[in-house]
């Protein structure tokens, strides 16, 4: 399903990935790690008027139609005051401005919210993060973004039909055979471990 192929390069070796029924591939440099250029983390103050703060974010967010947000643990879920789709919403993940670390329950809590979210819209659902402006986030405070729409992004359509092509071929499903590779690899992380969902409204 995936193939790696290291070259020497010289001066180190570079590996070219792909992903063979999507046709996706990438370049990977392990000996960039040698350069040891990474700065430590220098989080950001807490602005006055961050629209996701404690004394800001029940005045500032918008709600759902029902009048109500998302509460799942600390993190706060709302619709985007600027959709990219035909449903988008936002996660505020948690309640301090700036994180070093985040727990794992902040982040099963976050996810909770988001999944709560999607499943109040048909379509095809993505839940996307980037934390800090290093990662593209126009906005410092730890959120996710959940969208749903009636057509798939480019990305998800590879899949889908990467995954028609799975099962022509084999009979089986695509994403149960990367499981079963990846359970066997250093690239697995855990299992089906989100409990069910367990959400309050405000």
């Amino acid at each position: 399903m995936f193939s790696s192929v290291d070259v020497n390069t010289g001066r180190g070796i570079l590996q070219y990935r792909e992903e063979h029924y999507t046709g996706l591939r990438c370049r990977i440099s392990p000996e960039r790690v040698k350069r040891h250029i990474d700065q430590p983390l220098v989080l950001p103050d807490e602005p006055a008027n961050c629209p996701f703060c404690e004394q800001n974010v029940f005045s500032i967010t918008p709600v759902f139609p029902d009048g109500k947000r998302i509460l799942v643990g600390e993190s706060i879920t709302f619709p985007n005051m600027f959709p990219f789709a035909a449903w988008h919403t936002v996660t505020v993940i948690t309640r301090a401005h700036a994180v070093p670390e985040f727990s794992r329950q902040q982040i099963a809590d976050a996810l909770r919210g988001q999944i709560a979210s999607l499943l109040r819209f048909e379509g095809y659902p993505s839940i996307n993060w980037n934390y800090l402006p290093s990662a593209g986030a126009s906005i410092v405070h730890p959120h996710m973004q959940g969208i749903c729409d009636t057509r798939p992004s480019w990305l998800v359509e590879r899949y889908l039909s990467a995954g028609m092509l799975f099962r022509e071929k084999t009979g089986g499903s695509y994403w149960d055979a990367v499981r079963e590779q990846d359970r066997s690899s250093d690239r697995y992380l855990f299992g089906d471990e989100i409990p069910g969902l367990r959400m309050r409204c405000r």
